[in-house]
């Protein structure tokens, strides 16, 4: 059994045989649960357009150029109220809304987001693929509530 540091959430991970690709559960605002690839090379979390529909997202958000496997394609920046996997519970977080349509035709899966850099970069990312693991610690400590704040050392005039 491996030892959890607190904040910590190890999940399982199944890998598609099609493309070699980490995918995981989740939920959106409560919706789902739906698979999520992990990918350390998007710089944003993306979202189906479908999924953001069920989950009740409004599609009006800034509009921008994304570029992917399957091409470039526009998209929708939105922020979703909570994304979940596993125990984590990241509020308020940037994503990208776009068209998943290629991208399961040629990996031959259901996938309906992306976990990218902006959710990843805050956590230390521990892959065990023999026992198809993966384990999420936070990056930044946890503050307890009420601890004191760390006092910088009293300069000296020379």
């Amino acid at each position: 059994m491996q030892k959890q540091s607190a904040g910590s959430c190890t999940i399982t991970f199944r890998i598609n045989q099609r493309a070699p690709l980490i995918v995981v559960n989740g939920f959106v605002n409560d919706k789902g649960p739906i698979d999520f690839i992990v990918d350390t090379g998007a710089s944003l979390t993306m979202l189906s357009r479908e999924m953001a529909k069920r989950a009740g997202i409004r599609l009006d958000g800034k509009k921008a150029k994304a570029a992917g496997p399957d091409g470039a394609q526009t998209v929708t920046l939105v922020t979703v109220g909570l994304l979940t996997i596993g125990d984590i519970q990241v509020r308020n977080l940037k994503m990208a809304v776009m068209d998943f349509g290629l991208l399961n035709h040629y990996a031959q899966t259901k996938a309906e987001g992306i976990l990218g850099f902006n959710f990843l970069k805050r956590f230390h990312t521990q892959i065990n693929y023999a026992s198809r693991q993966i384990c999420f610690s936070p990056a930044q400590p946890q503050k307890r509530p009420g601890s004191p704040k760390r006092q910088r050392p009293a300069r000296r005039a020379i």
